[in-house]
């Protein structure tokens, strides 16, 4: 008797067909996967960036030699709340290719001169990737 033990053209069919309906599933994950870790990173480096703002606005405020005098920053100009400022202002500007919105609302009602800041970073193609709001003393 003649004992061959190789794969038959059959079996080796079957395994081909077994592999081609699972690793596009695979591949499908691995594509997915990547999206997903390129998004997030994106998203993080938008939300430092809207920190980073921030806290130049925050440490500008800080800064401003008296309270007439506007901060001195190159992201935003925000005039004393007692001039004849119109409220929310809307400064829009770009860093690291990165679309910033800050928006300035008026006073907390109950603490003069004490504005909601909100920070939006929007991303290449438009889409909102973080906002960070804050309390700033103006």
């Amino acid at each position: 008797m003649n004992h061959n033990r190789g794969f038959t053209l059959v079996e080796v069919l079957a395994a081909i067909l077994i592999l081609a309906i699972i690793l596009p599933v695979f591949f499908q994950f691995f594509i997915f996967s990547q999206e997903r870790t390129s998004d997030s990173q994106e998203k993080l480096v938008a939300l430092n960036i809207a920190q980073k703002v921030l806290e130049q606005i925050k440490e500008d405020a800080r800064t401003a030699e008296d309270e007439a005098q506007e901060a001195a920053s190159p992201y935003w100009e925000v005039t004393h709340p007692s001039s004849s400022v119109s409220y929310p202002k809307t400064y829009d500007f770009t860093i690291q290719n990165h679309h910033v919105r800050v928006e300035v609302d008026k006073e907390v009602k109950e603490q003069p001169r004490l504005h909601m800041v909100k920070v939006s970073i929007f991303g290449r193609n438009g889409k909102l990737n973080s906002t960070v709001k804050g309390l700033v003393e103006i």
